[in-house]
């Protein structure tokens, strides 16, 4: 199964995955109220796009962004009826390439995947592996940063975009500046290196 089209979502759009998909398939802690998405959609700052297959959705990304050289990569689903088919590799190459031509000024995607040395048991650790080793396998790379946002504490993962040099970047910050703009209130930074943790 190949993706042969990714279309991005107009508010009303938006408002029906939201209700359809994004509160299924998300817990609803983790999940941004429509009327979030709404006043950052407002603000240009977010961007939600669905990817098709001969016609039919199969999953469906959304993007924060303040114009910076940073982007967040706010939700990434393969949709329901369309999992265990491989199709999520190709859905983030087509993620990648929509950031290439829709958001020119970034350098690197910052990705929130929540810390396995913070899983409440062994069967969540394993889930929150493969998922951060989901985005491995696709060319993100591990920084040293880490982020704690309503209780659930993340691993700060980054994709570089075009071949940038992110070495030099503080993703710590930078997600705490889209986090700012975001919600209109400060939160606390982690940037202590917890590789360790998630290497046993």
């Amino acid at each position: 199964m190949n993706i042969d089209a990714v279309k991005r979502l107009n508010a009303t759009e938006i408002k029906s995955l939201h209700t359809k998909s994004m509160k299924r398939d998300f817990p609803q802690n983790e999940l941004r109220p429509y009327s979030a998405m709404k006043r950052l959609l407002k603000k240009n700052e977010y961007g939600v796009y669905r990817a098709y297959s001969n016609g039919e959705p199969v999953g469906y990304f959304a993007v924060l962004s303040t114009g910076g050289n940073v982007i967040l990569l706010d939700y990434f689903a393969v949709e329901y009826g369309m999992r265990s088919r491989g199709i999520g590799s190709k859905l983030f190459q087509a993620f990648a390439q929509i950031i290439s031509k829709d958001y020119p000024n970034a350098d690197a995607v910052v990705i929130e995947c929540e810390a396995p040395y913070a899983a409440e048991n062994p069967d969540e650790k394993k889930l929150r592996e493969r998922r951060i080793g989901f985005y491995l396998k696709n060319g993100v790379v591990m920084t040293e940063h880490y982020w704690k946002a309503f209780g659930v504490e993340y691993n700060l993962l980054a994709l570089p975009v075009k071949g940038a040099d992110i070495t030099p970047v503080d993703f710590g910050r930078e997600i705490h500046n889209l986090y700012l703009s975001s919600f209109g209130r400060l939160f606390t930074i982690h940037a202590k290196n917890k590789l360790k943790h998630w290497k046993k």
